[in-house]
């Protein structure tokens, strides 16, 4: 009782446990290890069960001597016990720093690890060179220096292997198995791909590493015992593992060791600077896609469809209800999205419940060939992935995941033979295959299942969450990997292990891209099947947005065996079809070419495609189907390049009947009159290769006549349908001689031809004309045979297309000489004008029927011969343009300038792979060429000049020159321009090739607001071809003083300049031309223009203060640039410009001690000023050994040719012969007009300490 008692409990405690912290695996079961049982970097297990109470149970983890664990990101570790004393460093906390390890007291279960599989083989190597290893089962083998082995199977089974100084292995994909390993001295193993090594006994690394050979590697090392990494003091190297750890009992790190990577084990021990670091090694995460939570009813990424009468999936209490309680039920909704098969990862998880009802069938996952249009395949057993006799499987199946709960999947579903009824199997089958009619009927082989994974159904509350991994970055190569997660442990289960699908399997090619669908089924049995938390990862995918909606069949034939009946296939984009692939898809300049293969499929017994099942085309494509023998077949699409966005099937029109799916189904006859005629123009006679077909009966070597019933049905003509058909025929004369009958008018009514005649082949010649455009059928029935009706329509085209054009005012635009620029201006580039397009028939009379909506409009430059093209406001027909009685009023401009071809043609036909191939389309025939409309049209004139802001340059001077003084320069451009366009980068390019007597010419435009007289010389300005824009480069621009009648200049406020009383300008441009011409883009022209940037200048002057001191000093005497204010002269700042020099001058004597009315005295010095100012000196000049005189002297500093005027009664003035040319800088200094800037300098007013400089005292300096 008491053992009873206490054993209990623990039972209960050990259940409750598994439920909360793992996975309850059946003890029949084994683990299959991944890289989801490496949750954290590192983690501790138990030894059996979960708990920490037990002391030999209980994980531990020991941290010592600056050994630390990175990755941690701050979290506890899953470990029952730790080490007291762990350093402060031994962990990383969640921002990167550094703290002392910490344990949750928590664990996981120990892996139920599968039997090890030990060596049987007698091989012993012993490796001393390069070599590859074949055998799977190796004894012994040893490595020594210069070893470098390769071993080349996906499974080696090796009892010892021992590596020693340097030697080198190699593993690849697969799972190997040593029962003792031991690496020594810088021995390494390299791995490449995915590999898993068994170790049974403890591993160790002494100076050695197991490192990754690129980023796709990934190794899992499982240890039934322990792992060592410890230093080599021989080779004084560390060790290194790069990989997933796991060891049964212990792992050890020692003196510096690393491993890179994750670690789960009982006992871990980590000490001596060794590190322990995540890495995040495994490869390259996939990109998720959004989930799918089903929340709301919305299930746009998905394309929903149900086999005959079963509910389609939809959304309910916020899960994806794949099938309804209903019997034979067979659903799918397919994931709308691509995945590329080649180099991709692909993770597809979803939660799946089943519930509800008497445990049947199951739903599968299933990756399909997406340029297969999908459909559903089988009820029951096969879960709408299989097939069942008379059942078609899933169309394009490639992959189908099976959960089946009630059994049949393992035994129905394909045309081989499965393991037989297995309920609750999770299992994968094979793609499938068509048969010679394209129908799915074979293939879809049973591959592998798991069939120990406990009760699938009975689950509304609790979730399975499934996950299949298929992993293409191998060539050729797809591996699958199945994996299963029970309630919310986050621990995935191993359903099926990692294995290549394309080995033995009998898979068919992998397709370049793959679809995903979730399928659901029911048979005699009922259950509900939910899908949840939907999710895909992916390294490639795309989404399908514009997909193709369905195709459309235009089935046009008498199903006649004696001749092909024509079909206009049209992808659909939409609904009602009003949109077609690529001409109405949204367009990137990437959009792929649409090709597609066709049913019936090649070889049929019944019926043909002419040319094959392979086609390439946009939007609709005319073809020929031709009927072998009585019987029916089904048309539509085996494939198609651009993937369905859903399950519609192709849809069907028999002669002009509704459309449908049902009507697909085409029936074909050997006894009916067949009508063979050929597309015609209209209004020209066909030539005689037009025949009635009747090969039903024999007839005689001599022929036959017999009398015909014939009628029209005007199936195009939507303006007149009162045109009759002319038809003529061959007859034959007892003489045996043939002649062509008299023309009949055939119309709706029926008309007899008499004593048509069949020749002994069974054919009667005929010619037709029909003066209109459009479609006709011509039907036909041999008098006394009720049963024999045929017909074959015929497209009548237009000869071609007529273009003219007007502009505003009525006027037309033709240009008859281009080559001289044409006689007259026509619009602006850019100005709407109106095109009329008019198609006609072969005698030049109107094609009234013609409406084609896809006519394409072009232009050709004619005029400038350097010019380029211009763009069309229309290429196309505009919305709202209408055809009427034959014509179509099209507005249009021309982006550029010039005489131009433009063109309208109707759609052209072309081959892939040669492109146009000199036909017209014209209601699905590419029987003739529509001759394009060609006009020459010009001249097109710029609509307006655009002025870019001129630029004043004076140097030194902040670009502000004084009033008079010319700029270095000042840079207009002016830029011609279509309407509508207002960046300079979008100038017109031709206007610069144009005449020069076309070209606009510019002048200036004065401001009458000022008296200041502005110079340019536009005359200087040029259009060049090698620049869109006029351009004028003046050096000798100006805005000059205003001098009055005194010759004083006027003091005007500055112009154009920040100054706070400065004068705005208007000063700008004028322009003239042949043709209208404008500065702004309206319908008001004006030839008138301001600058943007107006002319910035200031009144100046240069200015001497007057100075006195001793005799035979040398003066200093402070220099200015000034400008007028407005109110006073202030030192121009701005000026580092302004020249001086003391030997440009003038001097005048005003009073000298010893009466001479000549001087000696000068001023020297030279530059220019420096932010307006600088200083000169002023010297005596006395001989040596004579005394200095005392004296006052006038001195000038010449800023022009002229020269001062001296005042009544004054000495004369003297003056050099050089001077600065800076005129601009002269001022009414005395009162006698403009002048040059002076000085008064005062030598000597008194003795005295000579080191006495004088200031200056009023009155005493000539003030």
């Amino acid at each position: 009782m008491i053992s009873i008692f206490i054993r209990f409990p623990s039972v209960i405690f050990f259940f409750l446990c598994v439920v909360v912290l793992g996975v309850a695996t059946p003890s029949y079961a084994y683990d299959e290890i991944g890289i989801e049982h490496f949750p954290n970097v590192v983690q501790g297990h138990a030894n059996r069960g979960i708990q920490c109470s037990l002391s030999r149970n209980a994980s531990q983890l020991f941290v010592y001597n600056d050994a630390t664990i990175k990755g941690t990101k701050g979290l506890d570790l899953h470990f029952c016990r730790g080490f007291n004393y762990m350093p402060s460093t031994s962990c990383d906390d969640q921002y990167g720093g550094r703290r002392a390890c910490s344990i949750s007291y928590t664990q996981y279960p120990a892996l139920q690890l599968k039997p090890f599989q030990k060596a049987s083989g007698r091989d012993s190597v012993s490796c001393t060179a390069p070599q590859n290893i074949y055998s799977p089962d190796v004894k012994f083998f040893t490595g020594f220096k210069g070893c470098h082995a390769a071993f080349m199977a996906s499974e080696h089974k090796i009892k010892s292997l021992v590596l020693h100084e340097a030697s080198v292995i190699h593993f690849f994909d697969g799972e190997h198995w040593i029962e003792d390993l031991g690496m020594h001295d810088g021995s390494r193993i390299i791995i490449h791909g995915h590999v898993k090594i068994h170790v049974k006994k403890t591993a160790q690394l002494n100076g050695s590493q197991i490192e990754y050979a690129d980023s796709k590697a990934q190794l899992i090392l499982v240890s039934r015992n322990g792992v060592e990494l410890n230093y080599s003091w021989s080779s004084q190297q560390q060790s290194k593992i790069s990989g997933y750890v796991y060891a049964k009992s212990y792992v050890s790190l020692n003196n510096g060791s690393v491993i890179s990577g994750r670690v789960n084990t009982q006992m871990l021990t980590v000490s001596d600077q060794s590190v322990i670091e995540d890495q995040e090694i495994q490869p390259a995460r996939c990109e998720y896609l959004p989930k799918e939570t089903f929340s709301s009813s919305n299930t746009d990424n998905w394309s929903i469809v149900a086999y005959k009468n079963s509910i389609k999936p939809h959304v309910e209490n916020g899960r994806f209800r794949m099938n309804s309680l209903r019997y034979d039920q067979a659903t799918a909704a397919v994931y709308n999205y691509l995945f590329p098969s080649d180099d991709n990862y692909l993770e597809v998880e979803f939660d799946h419940y089943a519930h509800s009802g008497s445990g049947a069938d199951g739903l599968a996952l299933v990756l399909s060939d997406a340029s297969v249009p999908p459909q559903t395949g089988a009820f029951g057993g096969p879960l709408g992935y299989g097939l069942k006799p008379g059942i078609q499987g899933f169309a394009g199946g490639w992959l189908g995941l099976g959960i089946d709960e009630y059994g049949n999947y393992a035994r129905s579903g394909g045309t081989d033979i499965g393991p037989g009824f297995t309920p609750n199997n999770v299992a994968l089958r094979g793609s499938g295959r068509q048969d010679a009619a394209g129908n799915w009927v074979a293939g879809y082989r049973y591959i592998k299942g798991n069939h120990s994974l406990g009760n699938l159904d009975g689950r509304k509350g609790q979730a399975h969450r499934y996950k299949m991994i298929i992993d293409s970055r191998d060539s050729g190569k797809v591996f699958v990997t199945v994996k299963r997660m029970v309630g919310d442990t986050n621990l995935w289960q191993t359903v099926i292990p990692r294995f290549d699908v394309m080995q033995r399997y009998g898979q068919s090619v992998i397709p370049e891209n793959f679809r995903v669908s979730i399928t659901a089924s029911t048979g005699s049995l009922t259950n509900v099947h939910d899908l949840d938390n939907f999710q895909v990862c992916a390294d490639k995918h795309q989404k399908i947005t514009e997909g193709i909606h369905h195709f459309e069949f235009d089935y046009a034939g008498s199903g006649s065996t004696c001749q092909s009946s024509d079909i206009t296939l049209r992808a659909c984009l939409n609904e009602s079809c009003s949109k077609l692939y690529p001409r109405d898809a949204y367009n990137d300049g990437s959009l792929p070419a649409l090709s597609v293969d066709l049913l019936p499929a090649q070889g049929s017994d019944v019926a043909n495609w002419e040319g094959g099942t392979s086609v390439r085309f946009d939007n609709e494509v005319r073809l020929k189907l031709k009927g072998e023998r009585a019987g029916k077949v089904k048309l539509g699409i085996a494939k198609s390049s651009i993937p369905q966005s859903g399950f519609d099937e192709a849809r069907c029109r028999i002669n002009g009947g509704p459309l449908s799916v049902a009507n697909c189904e085409v029936t074909f006859s050997s006894h009916v009159l067949a009508v063979k005629v050929k597309d015609i123009v209209a209004s020209k006679q066909s030539p005689g290769d037009n025949y009635l077909s009747f090969c039903s009966q024999n007839t005689s070597q001599e022929g036959l006549s017999r009398d015909v019933n014939m009628s029209i049905e005007y199936e195009v003509a939507p303006v007149d349908r009162s045109k009759p058909v002319s038809f003529i025929y061959q007859k034959k004369r007892k003489s045996g001689e043939l002649f062509w009958s008299q023309p009949f008018e055939l119309n709706t009514s029926n008309t007899k031809l008499k004593d048509v005649y069949f020749d002994n082949k069974g054919s009667a010649a005929f010619k037709i004309r029909y003066a209109e455009v459009g479609k006709i059928k011509l039907k036909a029935r041999v008098a006394d045979i009720d049963d024999s009706s045929g017909f074959k329509s015929f497209v009548s085209f237009p000869a071609g297309l007529r273009l003219s054009a007007y502009n505003h005012a009525g006027t037309k635009g033709d240009c008859s000489d281009t080559t001289e620029q044409c006689s007259r201006g026509f619009v602006a580039a850019g100005e709407v004008f109106e095109t009329t397009v008019v198609a006609y028939q072969y005698d030049n009379s109107v094609a009234r029927n013609y409406q084609e909506s896809d006519l394409l409009m072009g232009n050709h430059v004619l005029y400038p011969v350097q010019g380029v093209d211009g763009q069309l406001l229309n290429t196309t027909l505009p919305e709202g343009a209408v055809w009427k009685e034959g014509e179509i009023k099209v507005p249009q401009a021309v982006s550029e300038v010039g005489a131009f071809e433009l063109t309208v043609q109707a759609p052209i036909a072309r081959q892939f792979g040669s492109g146009d191939i000199g036909k017209s389309v014209y209601l699905g025939s590419q029987a003739f060429k529509i001759e394009d409309g060609r006009l020459a049209i010009g001249r097109f004139y710029p609509k307006y000049f655009l002025q870019e802001n001129p630029e004043w340059h004076v140097a030194n001077q902040n670009d502000i020159a004084y009033l008079g003084q010319t700029y270095d320069s000042t840079v207009h451009q002016v830029y011609p321009m279509a309407s509508g366009e207002s960046s300079v980068g979008s100038a017109l390019n031709n206007y610069r090739f144009f005449h020069s007597d076309l070209q606009a010419k510019f002048g200036v435009l004065d401001d009458t607001a000022i008296d200041n007289e502005f110079l340019l010389d536009t005359g200087a300005g040029t259009w060049s071809t090698d620049r869109k824009h006029w351009l004028l480069n003046d050096g000798a621009a100006v805005l000059k003083r205003v001098t009055d009648s005194d010759s004083v200049s006027r003091k005007d406020n500055p112009f154009n300049t920040s100054d706070s009383n400065s004068t705005v300008t208007h000063f700008g441009l004028t322009v003239d031309g042949v043709d209208p011409v404008s500065f702004t883009d309206s319908d008001i022209l004006k030839n008138t223009v301001e600058f943007p940037v107006q002319p910035p200048a200031r009144y100046g002057r240069m200015a001497l203060d007057d100075i006195g001191g001793n005799s035979g000093t040398t003066l200093t005497i402070p220099l200015r640039a000034e400008f007028w204010d407005g109110s006073e002269f202030v030192a121009n700042e701005d000026d580092s410009r302004s020249a001086f020099d003391g030997s440009k001058a003038c001097k005048q004597v005003i009073w000298h001690s010893d009466g001479a009315i000549t001087t000696l005295a000068s001023l020297n010095g030279s530059g220019s000023v420096d932010n307006g100012e600088e200083e000169v000196t002023a010297d005596q000049n006395t001989p040596a050994g004579k005394d200095t005189p005392r004296e006052q002297v006038r001195l000038w500093s010449r800023m022009g040719n002229s020269k001062p005027s001296k005042k009544t009664g004054e000495n004369e003035i003297s003056c050099s012969t050089d001077y600065e040319d800076q005129p601009w800088l002269q001022y009414n200094w005395r009162q006698l007009g403009d002048e040059d800037p002076s000085t008064v300098v005062t030598f000597g007013i008194y003795r005295g300490n000579d080191r006495v400089i004088y200031r200056g005292e009023t009155g005493l300096t000539g003030q």
